[in-house]
C-alpha cells in the first residue's frame, strides 16, 4: 500500500546484497546482463521464500521470518530492502534469514560464472535508522531554515509520472551505505 510506506515513521530496518567482482565481471562476460537480471530476480524469489509467515505445523522457527519487507531501491549491481516497524518477536530471526538468503543467492551466482575467468559472489550489510515523518521547514525572518522535527533521519515520499517512491535522508542511511565497505563476499556486516 503506496500510501501506508510514505506515511511510514519508525524504526526500519534496512537489508542490502551487492554483489562483488561486478566490474571485472562485466568486463570480461559478454553476456553479464544475464547473470545480473537472473540475480536480482532471484534475490526477489529468495526473499518471498525466507521472509513469510509459517506455512506448515512441519516448519520450524529458522524455516521462516515473519517481517513484512519491501524493495527499497536497486542501486546498480545491489538491491536493497527495508523492513517498516519490524515486530519485536521476530528480530531474533531476520539475521539467521537474512544469512539464509545470502547463501542461497551466493550458490545461485556458481552456475552463471562458473566458466568465467573472475567470479562473483554477493556480500550483504545489514543496518537500522529511526525515522521520522517527512521533514517540515519554516524559514524564519533572518532566513534561517528551522526544521519541525527532532530526529535526524526522515523518509521522502518522491512522485514523478509513472510511480511514487520512497526515498530516506539522514546520518544512519549515510553510516548503512558507509558499512557495506565492511563486509565482503558471502558475508553480512
Amino acid at each position: 500500500n503506496k500510501k501506508n510506506i510514505h506515511n511510514f515513521d519508525g524504526v526500519y530496518i534496512f537489508l542490502s546484497f551487492d554483489i562483488v567482482n561486478s566490474t571485472a565481471y562485466k568486463s570480461l562476460n559478454p553476456y553479464w546482463t544475464v547473470t545480473f537480471s537472473l540475480f536480482r530476480e532471484y534475490v526477489s524469489k529468495v526473499m518471498e521464500e525466507c521472509f513469510r509467515k509459517k506455512n506448515s505445523d512441519t516448519e520450524t522457527e529458522k524455516d521462516f521470518c515473519d517481517l513484512k519487507h519491501y524493495l527499497w531501491k536497486n542501486l546498480g549491481d545491489e538491491v536493497i530492502y527495508m523492513f517498516p516497524n519490524p515486530r519485536i518477536s521476530e528480530l531474533y530471526k531476520l539475521l539467521d534469514t537474512s544469512w539464509k538468503v545470502l547463501d542461497k543467492i551466493c550458490n545461485s551466482l556458481d552456475t552463471p560464472t562458473k566458466n568465467s575467468p573472475v567470479k562473483v559472489s554477493v556480500k550483504a550489510t545489514l543496518w537500522l535508522a529511526e525515522i521520522d515523518k517527512k521533514e517540515t521547514i519554516h524559514v524564519e525572518k533572518d532566513y534561517k531554515e528551522e526544521s519541525s522535527f527532532s530526529k535526524k533521519n526522515i523518509n521522502i515520499a518522491l512522485k514523478d509520472s509513472d510511480y511514487d517512491t520512497i526515498d530516506f535522508l539522514g546520518p544512519d542511511i549515510d553510516a548503512g551505505f558507509r558499512l557495506s565497505q565492511f563486509s565482503s563476499h558471502n558475508k553480512i556486516a
